[in-house]
């Protein structure tokens, strides 16, 4: 039996990236095997991480997203091994075709037939980008609860997740929904002076926590400060993931 990961959001720079690398590091500092699939056709991310191993699908034929070429990493998890993990990291633009594909090809309850476990990681960001988020959240819980697990990550990084004074746990869409909602995980909004810059640090270099944190002599550019809030943040994050029981 495999876990699988999926990183779905209709709309760009929310996070999602971030979340898939944070997550493929969390499920590895636990000792499980993790394969990360990266399907963005535009902005693949995850690839550039060298740590992280992960596999590039490519989904484009002549400009145009070919659906049918998404059956790669389905034939991936089959073939995986008892206890992986996989990271699915789809970008905005073919969030559609996926998601069309998932619906088409009965996905989701294929998997489950075999005794895999499918979870929807549905980021919600404030500002501009709450009502695309939000209504992405509506989305995957139309198409899939029941089916799968679904976690929230709140990111607060463009403002706080409220409208008319309501938190996101007030929203009229989340009162509906709750019941298919397995667990929200509330993204630390960390100084953006000091840890956001630490932190931005270790994603241009593409490196992860542990090849800063871990080693005995860190990387030219990363001092002892930088290592210790790169520290803080990981196992503040880790922690909260502990708490979700995702694994």
């Amino acid at each position: 039996m495999a876990h699988v990961h999926f990183f779905l959001n209709p709309k760009g720079g929310t996070g999602k990236s971030l979340f898939s690398y944070i997550m493929a590091q969390y499920l590895s500092s636990k000792g499980l095997k993790t394969t990360c699939i990266d399907c963005d056709p535009v902005t693949p991310t995850l690839i550039a991480y060298e740590a992280l191993h992960a596999l590039r699908i490519d989904i484009m034929e002549d400009n145009n997203i070919e659906k049918i070429k998404f059956d790669k990493f389905v034939e991936l998890i089959i073939a995986g091994e008892e206890g992986e993990h996989f990271i699915i990291d789809n970008g905005t633009s073919s969030f559609v075709a996926l998601a069309d594909y998932l619906v088409a090809n009965g996905i989701v309850s294929f998997l489950r037939s075999m005794g895999h476990v499918v979870t929807f990681h549905v980021i919600i960001v404030g500002g501009d980008n709450l009502k695309g988020t939000v209504e992405g959240f509506q989305y995957i819980t139309d198409k899939f609860k029941g089916d799968s697990q679904i976690l929230i990550w709140l990111n607060p990084f463009f403002g706080k997740i409220e409208r008319d004074g309501k938190s996101f746990d007030q929203f009229s869409v989340f009162a509906e929904n709750s019941k298919f909602v397995d667990a929200i995980i509330n993204y630390p909004d960390f100084p953006k002076d000091m840890f956001g810059k630490s932190f931005a640090l270790l994603q241009k270099d593409r490196l992860t926590f542990a090849e800063v944190c871990d080693v005995e002599k860190a990387p030219k550019g990363y001092d002892r400060m930088t290592c210790h809030r790169l520290g803080m943040i990981r196992t503040q994050v880790f922690n909260m993931l502990d708490a979700t029981k995702v694994i």
